[in-house]
């Protein structure tokens, strides 16, 4: 006897839930275990968040009458493509786990970052974060201006004529000069820390703030945000300053405070660009987390569809080019090609836009049904890769920040997947992190 609507969703509910509670469950052990927070486990909780707790609360609002989304469907085919993607998830975390068993001998001795090379590579980026942002904003009638502009410049369509728009993605070194100052402040303890230092800090922070309001960027003002208690926290654990059950506690307060914190920036970010406060924003996790992170579902369904119809063709070596030309000026690489984010968004709406979609259905895109498999196992085994270089760096300030952003932006790949977005968001510690190696290796 076929179920009713309601008794499927009712099944997904319970079927995302252990989900959930599986993988978070196995993860918070495995932390325990090793008395530390791998890569391998930020990825891993987001698995348990976005294939776990996500679809758990949106079909819960379903039930209840709470959450209707125009472009969630509920119908027969609707769920179908629900179970499928239940099944998707279940082999994207198995294959994931098999790609991070590959092992990786790393024999590279890894030279330590001191506070003198730390503070060379701040104010270098510094400077260039400042001039970028000079010459970014000359196009428009005052450096506040572009912030009335940030809708426009986060999906990467201006009306303004801008020769150099590229350079936004040098201002976003401000980022990684105000993480340098941070650790040298921290470091030094403030008390013993130079004014200098504490006034640099202060203007790169500035500077970072200005980036993320004019690129309208709610998820990247949290994760900004919290890298810098979670870099305090990964030095703490290193040098064993704090107990370490203490720290955990205050990694799960983060989470809950960071999910707040999206909806509290709302309205600076809105006021930033209309001059007006907005207050209707709410504060209710579950609802946040269901406004937040809707698109998981649509774009499932949305991927499933295009491959059972054939809608769109695999976009393996589209999505390979987008990404190898990710730091192009875009002037140059105009119709090369069609990021994921952009085509899913016209097979949802029509029209051009930039609605993200997770690790498995950008997989589906790029390489259709064996893609939720291939690309998650790649994964693992980059971030097994990626641990055994860091291996011997745990003492090391700066070694423990570079480990908490790639941390980050590895846990944001699982639920804003596509080359060419994920190059672009990691552009500002790749070359920090460039600038720091080249000035380590030069006699100064």
């Amino acid at each position: 006897m076929e179920l009713s609507i309601i008794s499927q969703v009712i099944l997904l509910i319970f079927m995302h839930s252990m989900y959930s509670i599986i993988v978070v469950t196995r993860e918070i052990f495995r932390i325990v275990k090793n008395r530390d927070i791998a890569l391998i486990s930020y990825v891993n909780l987001m698995f348990g968040f976005v294939y776990g707790i996500v679809p758990m609360l949106i079909h819960i609002g379903f039930i209840n009458g709470t959450y209707i989304n125009q472009f969630i469907s509920y119908n027969t085919n609707g769920m179908k493509y629900f179970f499928i993607f239940y099944i998707f998830s279940v082999l994207s975390y198995i294959a994931l786990q098999i790609g991070y068993q590959i092992k990786f001998r790393n024999k590279t001795k890894v030279k330590i970052i001191d506070n003198r090379i730390i503070a060379l590579s701040a104010h270098a980026l510094l400077v260039v974060s400042i001039l970028s942002l000079y010459f970014w904003t000359l196009a428009y009638d005052s450096i506040f201006d572009i912030i009335r502009y940030a809708d426009f410049i986060r999906a990467g369509y201006t009306p303004v004529n801008n020769s150099f728009a590229f350079l936004k993605y040098f201002v976003s070194l401000f980022m990684f000069s105000s993480y340098l100052y941070f650790i040298l402040i921290y470091s030094k303890k403030v008390a013993k820390t130079p004014v200098f230092y504490i006034i640099l800090f202060l203007l790169s922070f500035a500077g970072s703030i200005f980036y993320i309001l004019a690129n309208d960027g709610r998820m990247l003002a949290v994760i900004y945000l919290a890298v810098f208690v979670l870099i305090k926290f990964k030095i703490d654990i290193s040098n064993k300053v704090k107990r370490y059950d203490e720290i955990l506690r205050n990694y799960f307060l983060i989470g809950i405070i960071s999910l707040i914190g999206v909806s509290l920036i709302e309205p600076v970010l809105y006021y930033a660009k209309y001059q007006v406060w907005r207050f209707d924003q709410t504060i209710n996790p579950i609802v946040i987390i269901r406004d937040e992170f809707n698109f998981l579902l649509i774009s499932l369904q949305t991927s499933l569809r295009v491959r059972e119809y054939g809608i769109v063709q695999p976009r393996f070596f589209e999505d390979l080019l987008s990404g190898i030309l990710a730091w192009v000026p875009s002037r140059f690489t105009t119709n090369m090609f069609t990021t994921t984010f952009e085509i899913n968004t016209r097979l949802i709406t029509g029209v051009s836009g930039q609605v993200p979609t997770d690790i498995v259905s950008m997989s589906l895109y790029s390489l259709g049904y064996i893609g939720p498999i291939v690309y998650p196992f790649l994964f693992g085994m980059l971030i097994k890769l990626i641990e055994s270089s860091f291996y011997n760096t745990r003492k090391s300030s700066y070694y423990n920040m570079l480990y908490i952003l790639i941390g980050f932006y590895m846990l944001k790949f699982v639920s804003h997947s596509d080359f060419n977005n994920i190059l672009l968001n990691i552009f500002f510690f790749i070359i920090g992190h460039l600038v720091v190696k080249i000035l380590s290796r030069v006699r100064l």
